[in-house]
Order: structure tokens, then sequence, then C-alpha cells
């Protein structure tokens, strides 16, 4: 079961740091190939950041990160009046953060030698 927060906004204190589109659970290739869910596997994730605190100045929101594997909450849903309903994690920060791109790394194609 999942957490659903209703709220007019949402705005992070401190250096709180959340994501959206975190790279869990079931997912899909685009050709189609279904990856099971490897929420037990140790890798970092890839998350784009919803929200920062006023005390977060080298993240903004549409940016996406690299998480350390497991420095995240479980995630819950925000429903914003207004907006569409997005699932979001709190992450540990700025410990849990190893690399910050401006592009969505997850779209980048293998390089086949």
């Amino acid at each position: 079961m999942t957490l659903t927060v209703t709220a007019k906004n949402f705005k992070p204190i401190k250096n709180n740091v959340f994501v959206q589109e975190l790279d869990s659970g079931i997912q899909k290739t685009f050709a189609g190939i279904i990856i099971p869910n490897q929420d037990t596997t140790p890798k970092a994730r890839w998350g784009k950041v919803y929200a920062v605190g006023p005390e977060v100045d080298d993240l903004k929101p549409g940016e996406f990160c690299l998480i350390k594997h497991g420095r995240w909450s479980l995630g819950f849903i925000m429903d914003i009046e207004g907006e569409e309903k997005v699932k979001v994690w709190k992450v540990e920060y700025p410990d849990a953060i190893e690399l910050v791109s401006e592009d969505d790394p997850r779209l980048a194609l293998p390089v086949v030698f």
C-alpha cells in the first residue's frame, strides 16, 4: 500500500530533496523486453529531481541525479491541486547523490564495439 499526500502545494524545508521517476520495480525497455523487479540488487538508481529545500543550491527540479543504493525513502504519491499525481521519494542529501545531469541519462544508447 502506498501513502497518498494531498496538498495545495509542496515546498520542502531545509536541505530536503525529493525525486520522481526513480528506476525501481518492473521495467520495460524500448524494445519491449521486461526486466523483473531489481529493488534487491545493490546498485545506484537514476531519479528526476521533483523538489528541493531552500538550503540546496547544487540541484534544481528537472535535473537527474544518480542516487546510491538504498539511500531513498519508500516513496509516496503527491496529489497536488491542479497537477498530475506523482510518486516521489525523499533522498538522503547530500551523501546519497553521486552524479547530476541536466539530460535524462537513461535515454542514452549503449555503445556497441
